[in-house]
């Protein structure tokens, strides 16, 4: 018995049933990736923000700028970490990321105080640092992105 002969043989409530079945688990799907879709909204928009707000400032040598950036990172971090994450690799990705801008404090801090008493031997290794963390995070980014939004 085919499939097409087996519906035509069931009575309307069946039929109603079997479509109220396939409309649930299609909307369960679309709510999946409308969650996804959502959360990599979250995390693009906290990337996004955090570049607009550091990229004036990275072309200072101004200490307070210095240290902002340094806050800047911390506080992206934070709502990093405060995005509600349904999905394990987005949950990983972003736990990584959020690490990584938290490193990225840390080595700005260590920027500064470097800067502040002319310490170039310990500047040089932060900027070395920052280097090797520019690399994680664009390859977290790189992985984040081809996830949310595959070819």
């Amino acid at each position: 018995m085919t499939l097409l002969f087996m519906i035509k043989k069931m009575n309307i409530l069946e039929k109603f049933t079997i479509l109220i079945v396939l409309i649930i688990a299609n909307l369960t799907v679309i709510s999946c990736t409308s969650q996804k879709t959502l959360t990599c909204r979250q995390i693009k928009n906290i990337i996004t923000d955090l570049n607009s707000r550091i990229e004036p400032a990275l072309a200072s040598d101004n200490v307070l700028e210095i240290k902002a950036i340094a806050q800047e990172f911390e506080m992206t971090r934070e709502k990093l970490l405060q995005v509600e994450i349904n999905d394990n690799f987005l949950s990983q990705s972003t736990k990584n990321l959020a690490s990584t801008y938290q490193e990225y404090g840390e080595v700005t801090y260590d920027f500064l105080q470097a800067f502040t008493t002319k310490n170039t031997e310990n500047a040089i290794a932060s900027k070395q640092a920052v280097n090797q963390l520019f690399t994680k995070q664009q390859q977290l980014v790189r992985e984040i992105n081809d996830y949310c939004y595959p070819p």
